[in-house]
């Protein structure tokens, strides 16, 4: 029913590319951990975000899953009994399931603004390092703009951090 050549020739692409998404998955965790060097004492909050958001995916599929099964009962069935409970389930299912992602990203931003901190910390302690001839190199303002605006620049902590870490 099938050609075989040509489901070799998917399964070759699909193992390519698992293999690349491997290889990005180990370049996400190297930079993870570079990141988590910089936030030691608030590492775990990276980890409680992550438990937390999968928490809040089951949660949010299970709400769903029993929303189905209440819109099954009650149109498709035509079966009120038990449809009331599933309702209120589903609504509670999905509150929770909510509150979860609420308290994830909040974990998520305070381990973000404390990682924006530590950076830029990092780098005024590199630029307090650095000789003259750098100065004489890079104009003050864009030495300046590269610190203190960092969402205009998404490379200026790495222009910064970068040398220091090598």
């Amino acid at each position: 029913m099938y050609n075989k050549n040509a489901m070799i020739a998917i399964i070759s692409k699909v193992n390519l590319y698992l293999k690349g998404t491997s290889k990005k998955g180990e370049m996400i965790m190297k930079i993870y951990k570079k990141l988590f060097a910089y936030v030691q004492d608030k590492k775990y909050l990276g980890f409680l975000a992550i438990v937390f958001s999968a928490i809040s995916a089951v949660l949010t599929v299970y709400g769903y899953c029993l929303i189905y099964k209440f819109l099954d009962k009650l149109i498709i069935n035509s079966n009120l009994s038990g449809a009331e409970s599933l309702a209120l389930k589903s609504v509670i299912t999905l509150t929770i399931g909510a509150v979860f992602y609420f308290v994830s990203g909040m974990f998520s931003h305070i381990l973000g603004f404390r990682l924006e901190t530590n950076l830029r910390k990092r780098g005024i302690d590199g630029l307090e390092k650095a000789s003259f001839r750098f100065f004489d190199l890079n104009p003050s303002g864009q030495i300046r703009k590269i610190i203190e605006h960092p969402r205009g620049n998404d490379c200026g902590h790495q222009q910064l951090v970068q040398p220091l870490t090598q």
